[in-house]
């Protein structure tokens, strides 16, 4: 069955959802409840709620769209894999492909891949290619069917070129792309006999935040229809049709006077595509839940709840709205600003309501990790979790170890080499605790470090050979004073630093050893190498540095760094630089788990 549960109210979906849990359990104690969301952050909104309301929420199932249409397209015929289309594959795949572009077609791509950073170009031209290609094949695979029986839509040199290469790709994975595949998987739900795939799929299916997709998400969801129950929670602003509404710059060109609610036809064109899909596409549910609610009659409505109102019947109320604190701008003139402003009247919440809780908070922002940083200075005294992060800013050991390739293949500045070293998932993997770093910090301030591995590193980026202040003249004097002691003035041209004795050889082996291994990765990763040499190397580098991070953290990034030498064996021969590496880390690491990309974060508290 396919139903739909709509209201203008988070709330009342949540007790919808609730009511279909308690009145209709699974059939098993261990089936799973599936749940299909947009984002990290609706993921942990919707748990702590079911948790509240039923004191205990287990065995259960959050996805997003992709991964959850892949897996059931498997289930139901193990032929249908779009593994061969999995953008971490495209992208590499394309990056081989743009190495050797022949014909006339190829012309403005090798005017682009001309000049300084080629490497780079490349790289980043592959990662805008498979995305691009990625959406062709949900949003587009009509156009990519063309392309492949030879036909243009828009006879465009971008779209010359676009079809050839993926030509080229499809020539080495085959036709059938996630696009494809989908529809064929779609075509099977629907010619079969209902409930016949009800065994490979899950009993039932809560959609859940999702307030736009793709037609094509959209026929397969009315697809999965017919063989399990099929939960759709649209949240819904207004209760009537507002799909056909113009927006102010429409009116303007058709000189026409604005009808229904101007914030509904300004900013609300998510939903009003949605509505236009389910039209187009004449979408049948089997059963239509409404729970539309409007603010009670006769009670004094705060500007939020009169706004809602207005909204909810489409429409200005006529009304003259109050000034309180339901609804508030704060221009600030930074980040900074907006999350010190943010903490004042969250405080000022909890002050003025004694029955407010910190769990019934939650902030959204468009990308929350803008914010990471002042959220944590501001907030350090409250306890508070941030959602949809970046794995960079969730794994340390992950940020740690990029700090560390960069770090490699710098000028090792010495304020930078210890920021690194001080990091508590790098220092005990030397053998050193915090009263060794300030001891440390105290030899290379004493010793006036300041930049350069060597006299000889300096020549290579076209400086004197001048060995003082670099890292080779600092540790040179440390070790040489641990050996000789204080009696020595010089010791074949090196002044012994005279405070290092006793136990401090332990921070000093520490730091050498430290420097040792960033010293070897400056010298193995000048050059280009393959991604199984980067893979399996890096690997190692990662274990000698973050030897004593946490467990998960360091599985985390080893497995991100098994996915180079896992790439496609057509483009092992291939070299990259180091540089293209890092990049890599840095976008795999970046990406928000977000499955439309509409919410991009939350903190919960």
């Amino acid at each position: 069955m396919f139903i739909l549960h709509s209201s203008n109210k988070t709330e009342n979906l949540l007790a919808h959802l609730c009511h279909v849990i308690r009145h209709s359990p699974l059939d098993s104690p261990f089936a799973k409840e599936v749940f299909l969301i947009q984002s990290q952050g609706m993921e942990r909104w919707l748990a702590q709620q079911l948790a509240q309301e039923f004191g205990v929420w287990a065995n259960y199932e959050f996805l997003f769209p992709g991964k959850f249409f892949s897996s059931l397209a498997q289930n139901i015929d193990s032929r249908l894999s779009d593994a061969a289309f999995d953008r971490h594959l495209l992208h590499w795949r394309l990056e081989a492909l743009l190495r050797r572009l022949d014909g006339d077609v190829f012309v403005p791509l090798r005017h682009y891949l001309t000049g300084a950073n080629t490497g780079m170009k490349r790289y980043q031209l592959a990662q805008q290619l498979s995305q691009l290609f990625d959406q062709y094949q949900m949003l587009r695979p009509d156009m990519l069917a063309e392309w492949q029986q030879g036909p243009l839509l828009y006879s465009t040199d971008s779209e010359r070129w676009q079809q050839a290469l993926w030509l080229q790709v499809t020539a080495e994975t085959g036709v059938q792309h996630r696009g494809s595949l989908w529809l064929e998987v779609i075509a099977k739900l629907n010619d079969a006999p209902e409930g016949l795939f009800a065994e490979v799929m899950p009993p039932r299916i809560s959609v859940f935040g999702l307030h736009t997709m793709p037609p094509l998400f959209l026929r397969y969801l009315q697809g999965l229809a017919r063989h399990c129950n099929l939960h759709v929670y649209l949240l819904n602003p207004a209760q009537d049709f507002w799909a056909d509404l113009a927006t102010r710059g429409q009116q303007a060109r058709a000189q026409a006077d604005a009808v229904g609610h101007p914030l509904l036809a300004t900013l609300g064109q998510q939903g009003r595509e949605f509505q236009q899909l389910l039209s187009a596409h004449d979408i049948a549910f089997n059963l239509e839940l409404e729970s539309f609610e409007a603010s009670e009659d006769g009670t004094a409505l705060t500007v939020l709840q009169q706004l809602q109102d207005d909204i909810l019947h489409n429409g200005l109320g006529g009304r003259q709205l109050l000034k309180d604190a339901s609804l508030s701008f704060h221009a600030c003139h930074s980040r900074l600003r907006e999350v010190e402003v943010l903490k004042d009247q969250l405080l000022l919440a909890l002050e003025q309501d004694a029955a407010l809780e910190l769990r019934d908070m939650v902030v959204m922002a468009p990308d929350i990790g803008e914010y990471e940083p002042f959220i944590t200075a501001v907030f350090a005294d409250i306890q508070h979790a941030v959602a949809d992060r970046s794995l960079r800013l969730s794994n340390h050991a992950l940020d740690a170890f990029i700090r560390f390739l960069n770090l490699s293949q710098s000028r090792f500045g010495w304020q930078s080499v210890l920021d690194l070293l001080a990091q508590s998932q790098v220092y005990p993997s030397f053998g050193l605790d915090e009263v060794d770093l300030e001891l440390i910090k105290h030899w290379l301030e004493d010793t006036h470090v300041r930049w350069g591995k060597s006299a000889a590193h300096k020549g290579e980026l076209g400086l004197p050979e001048l060995s003082e202040n670099t890292w080779q003249a600092a540790l040179e004097r440390l070790l040489m004073g641990y050996a000789v002691g204080q009696d020595e003035v010089f010791v074949d041209g090196v002044l012994p630093y005279r405070e290092v004795e006793g136990s401090s050889a332990t921070a000093l082996g520490g730091l050498c050893e430290f420097m040792a291994l960033l010293f070897k990765a400056d010298a193995n990763f000048k050059s280009p190498k393959t991604l199984k040499y980067w893979g399996e190397r890096l690997r190692d580098y990662a274990d000698q540095l973050l030897s004593a991070a946490d467990v998960l953290e360091r599985q985390q990034l080893n497995e991100l760094l098994a996915e180079l030498t896992d790439a496609l064996p057509s483009v092992h021969q291939d070299t990259v630089e180091l540089k293209v590496i890092i990049a890599w880390l840095e976008g795999a690491v970046s990406e928000q788990k977000s499955a439309n990309g509409f919410l991009r974060g939350q903190l919960t508290f």
